[in-house]
């Protein structure tokens, strides 16, 4: 019969707790980086997508490329080299958030970046004609229009979103490490950006209805941002089935 130590007999469990604290302390620890390592690369993203989607500005602001030719007034200030800082924060706010609400999906990358795209131009149909309306910008630009805003800027919308996302793929991905066994947290990554995304939807349908008295904006609006809802909704991934992590 195996003999037992005074130790062994007063503790039985005291060697695997001590031998299970530094893995447990080691675990902590490297979940703890990867959440660093994701915020972190999370704020370089919006860097980015804000630097470059303002170069983008800057050249459509003097050349008429790609959006069509368009002013900005002086009511948004501060202005970076002519363009307004807050229109650098909301194409990194609305990237982000279609970036992360399609990420975790059943689509293939290119029909993320692709639809993602769709998502971000479907929210222009409500920002354009409120910041025209309210005097923020104007456009000079002949051809095809909706609501004063013509159709070539939802072009350019669209292939810019485009560059941003797959800038931000491109940096958000880069440590695949970090995005192993990341199954839950980019379920609910995809569940926030779908709601805020949803929420969006909802409130500008409601002040184009309510506050610029603009139904048709209104309901092509609430269509556009609603049929992205609805593939993201639809081409969601299962939690069980979901191995990256946006």
């Amino acid at each position: 019969m195996r003999r037992q130590t005074s130790a062994s007999r007063c503790c039985p469990h005291a060697r695997p707790a001590a031998f299970g604290l530094p893995a447990r302390c080691t675990r902590a620890f490297s979940s703890a980086s990867k959440r660093r390592t994701m915020t972190s690369l999370h704020v370089v993203a919006s860097g980015a997508v804000m630097t470059v989607s303002l170069a983008i500005e800057v050249i459509g602001s003097r050349s008429g490329v790609p959006f069509g030719d368009y002013d900005y007034g002086v009511a948004l200030q501060p202005k970076v080299f002519g363009v307004p800082l807050l229109v650098a924060v909301a194409w990194a706010m609305i990237t982000l958030v279609v970036h992360g609400m399609f990420t975790n999906s059943s689509l293939s990358a290119f029909g993320q970046v692709m639809f993602g795209a769709a998502a971000i131009t479907a929210w222009d149909v409500f920002l354009d004609p409120q910041m025209v309306g309210e005097g923020y910008w104007s456009w000079s630009q002949p051809g095809p229009a909706f609501r004063g805003i013509p159709l070539v800027n939802y072009g350019g919308w669209f292939v810019t979103a485009v560059v941003m996302l797959m800038l931000v793929r491109l940096i958000l991905h880069a440590d695949r490490s970090s995005h192993r066994g990341g199954a839950q947290k980019a379920t609910t990554t995809r569940q926030l950006t779908f709601v805020i995304y949803s929420v969006l939807t909802v409130f500008s349908t409601i002040g184009f209805v309510f506050f610029f008295d603009d139904v048709v904006v209104a309901i092509t609006g609430l269509v556009a941002m609603g049929m992205s809802c609805v593939v993201a909704l639809r081409r969601r991934r299962r939690p069980q089935s979901a191995e990256t992590i946006a």
